[in-house]
């Protein structure tokens, strides 16, 4: 069995938490299905703050529970009843197991409902009957800094008997937060920043503007492997992406407006673009990749201007952090080494770009262009990728 620990979820109401609580478990559901990994039950008692994965084989489930949001931690368990002579009696099978010969070890008990023993004495009974069965190893108590930790987490009338925490992502359960939109690039930043939303418990639909041939077609197949990345981490079974043409519009730009605003006009046809797509799917807003002062596009001028082009929330949670603090994040993901390989500039960009442009006089030139078009086209355009 595995025991499951979630963190944030038990912070909020009861009837959020309870419901909250039942999102979790349909995610590590969908996620086991989704992984192909049979399982025999998924329980849990509500406001108790665990949940109990009863499950043939463990390896690959490990690494799946590792990519669940909501998840604080998990231990790989052996169950048995609160009992201490049975409880000692599954102890001693397990130490026969972990413990060699002069190590030092120790037994934490932890305790929640009615029991005739405190904590600390079920831990002196147990540790007393393991100290005394291998004596002949020459083991020692040692309760400050012990080699080998026994865990017993006794629940009213059942324990759980273990020797590691695994460190879950913690978070909220997708789901709990609805949709938004995420503008894919495929560098570094943008999918740390949905990554990151996702964390925070909202389902992310992508988007790719294809920026051929101001970027080579290779593209798609990167940008298809890192949402393919981005997916490990999403309990959804319907689960696909946009990519939406753009070279065209760029095209456009690049001959009917001044260059230093080029970068700027792509983005807000971007936002726009994602806008639409957003109705589409009820999302209630976008996540970008965007870091302040990174580029021409983000400087704090820019980014004012690109927050007027649509009546939703931008999101970018990569605001205030260093490049070499996004990177070790992408690196944590697993979508570094994807977003690095085969990286080439937009050829589209300018040699100028402006780093403060003007709205004024921006809205002035998209009024003399047939804007509504080019997002129209776009969307209508749009080709959906299923995963």
């Amino acid at each position: 069995m595995i025991l499951i620990r979630y963190g944030e979820i038990a912070l909020k109401s009861s009837g959020i938490r309870k419901l909250w609580e039942r999102l979790l478990v349909r995610n590590i559901k969908n996620m086991l299905e989704i992984n192909g990994i049979k399982y025999d039950s998924v329980k849990y008692i509500p406001m108790q703050g665990r949940i109990y994965l009863d499950v043939s084989s463990s390896d690959k489930v490990k690494s799946i529970l590792s990519k669940i949001f909501g998840i604080k931690s998990f231990s790989e368990v052996i169950e048995s009843t609160d009992d201490l002579n049975e409880i000692s009696s599954k102890v001693l099978e397990l130490a026969s197991i972990i413990l060699n010969e002069g190590d030092t070890f120790a037994i934490r008990v932890i305790r929640k409902g009615n029991h005739n023993y405190t904590s600390i004495e079920a831990a002196k009974k147990i540790g007393g009957k393991v100290l005394k069965s291998f004596s002949n190893k020459g083991i020692k108590v040692d309760l400050k800094s012990p080699k080998k930790v026994i865990y017993i987490e006794i629940r009213d009338n059942k324990s759980y008997i273990f020797t590691e925490k695994i460190q879950g992502l913690g978070g909220l359960p997708t789901g709990t937060q609805g949709r938004i939109i995420s503008l894919l690039s495929g560098g570094i930043d943008s999918p740390v920043a949905t990554w990151m939303m996702m964390k925070r418990g909202c389902f992310i639909r992508c988007v790719y503007f294809d920026n051929y041939p101001y970027l080579p077609k290779e593209m798609r197949n990167k940008i298809h492997k890192l949402i393919y990345k981005l997916r490990e981490y999403d309990p959804r079974k319907n689960y696909y992406y946009y990519i939406v043409p753009h070279g065209e519009n760029l095209k456009y730009f690049i001959d009917n407006i001044p260059s230093k605003y080029i970068c700027l006009f792509c983005k807000r046809t971007m936002y726009r673009v994602a806008y639409e797509l957003a109705k589409k799917e009820k999302a209630l807003g976008l996540v970008t990749g965007e870091n302040l002062g990174q580029v021409a596009s983000q400087t704090l001028d820019n980014l004012l201007i690109l927050d007027n082009t649509i009546n939703l929330p931008v999101f970018r949670p990569l605001i205030g952090l260093d490049k070499e603090d996004i990177i070790n994040l992408a690196k944590k993901l697993g979508t570094y080494k994807l977003s690095i390989s085969g990286s080439v500039q937009c050829q589209a960009v300018p040699k100028n770009p402006s780093i403060k442009g003007n709205l004024k006089e921006i809205i002035e030139i998209e009024s003399k262009i047939d804007i509504n078009s080019i997002i129209k086209n776009s969307v209508d355009n749009a080709e959906k990728i299923r995963l």
